[in-house]
């Protein structure tokens, strides 16, 4: 199993190279689906995230959104909180993109609350531009002008002049 997820990981720059193919890069992962079973879970995680890079590349969000979902699953079995985070992020993103604010938000309320939890200040700041972006465009304003003022606080605090102006310009 670990010399064919080795053989696995050379393709990935071939895989990422074939662009809108996305059905060639289908098959290949199909092919790898039993090696999956005897990896460990770092090795499932790690595989999972790839995919998720490719898919992003290819500009195919929903897949992008469910291969995240599956690893944060794997990340929070595994109690990688750090790990768990950039996949959350990742996740939300790429729902908000497909324009399912409900489910981008709800993974960005975990999202926050780890990265708080965490003390991961330059993540908050973008979960919570994220998060207030998605409800001005709902037009929930009263809702979003407190995290827009939390993440101008943020910005401030980390010296970050060019999101603290889109912060000041989104409040």
């Amino acid at each position: 199993a670990e010399q064919t997820l080795a053989e696995a990981n050379l393709l990935l720059p071939s895989v990422i190279a074939i662009g809108s193919e996305e059905s060639g890069v289908s098959n290949y992962f199909e092919g790898l689906a039993d090696v999956f079973v005897s990896i460990p879970m770092w090795g499932l995680a790690t595989s999972l995230w790839n995919q998720a890079l490719i898919y992003e590349r290819l500009g195919n969000d929903a897949a992008v959104a469910r291969l995240c979902a599956q690893r944060a699953q794997v990340c929070r079995e595994l109690g990688d909180e750090a790990v768990l985070a950039r996949t959350l992020d990742k996740q939300a993103a790429a729902l908000a993109a497909l324009g399912d604010a409900g489910a981008a938000l709800r993974v960005g309320l975990e999202l926050e609350r780890l990265l708080r939890a965490l003390g991961d200040v330059e993540g908050l700041e973008r979960c919570l531009d994220r998060e207030a972006g998605i409800l001005f465009t709902q037009g929930r304003y009263g809702t979003a002008e407190p995290l827009y003022r939390e993440q101008e606080q943020l910005c401030r605090r980390l010296g970050n002049t060019r999101e603290l102006l889109v912060s000041l310009g989104n409040q």
